[in-house]
């Protein structure tokens, strides 16, 4: 109800409204609230879209500036694991290199981070060497994607969660052949 953040119609646990929207890698609406969520559109200071293909964020406001479209690379042109609301996790290989101007998410994440001071913070734990829960060092470098894939396997305590390296992940991938889809 991010909306409620904008229009502060009810209350909230902000004591200021929401000025701006970054939309990435999801919808925004709900059918029972497009009044709602169009009207929140129409007076946000800033809209910032980093999607493959134009969504609904885009289309249920009439505003002329103020949007921002980022071309975001699909799901064929990047890798790494990709984890669904039932929390089935599986590995994907990226199949072709992004198409003109499109960034994959992590590359447009990345520089978002850059161009706000907290590129540092925000791949520290990518960097971190751990061994047996200690930290044994702080490589100057990470390697996407596969460290923030085992960075999440090491921090993510939700059940069915953790444990997912990449290394684990891409096995399972280069083995599906050999699970029955039925048992």
């Amino acid at each position: 109800k991010w909306w409620q953040g904008v229009l502060q119609e009810e209350k909230t646990y902000s004591s200021s409204p929401i000025r701006a929207l970054w939309v990435q890698g999801t919808g925004i609406t709900s059918m029972s609230q497009q009044e709602k969520i169009q009207k929140a559109l129409n007076k946000l200071d800033l809209i910032v879209i980093a999607e493959p293909f134009v969504n609904e964020a885009a289309i249920l406001t009439d505003r002329k500036d103020g949007i921002y479209i980022i071309p975001a690379a699909t799901q064929f042109e990047t890798e790494g694991s990709v984890t669904a609301s039932n929390r089935s996790s599986q590995w994907r290989s990226k199949i072709v290199d992004p198409l003109y101007e499109s960034k994959p998410d992590h590359e447009i994440m990345f520089e978002f981070a850059k161009k706000f001071g907290f590129y540092d913070e925000f791949t520290r734990g990518m960097k971190l060497d751990i061994k047996d829960g200690e930290i044994k060092k702080v490589k100057d470098t990470f390697t996407w994607p596969d460290d923030a894939a085992d960075e999440l396997a090491r921090t993510v305590k939700t059940i069915g969660l953790g444990g997912w390296t990449a290394k684990r992940l891409r096995e399972h991938q280069e083995n599906w052949h050999l699970f029955d889809p039925i048992t």
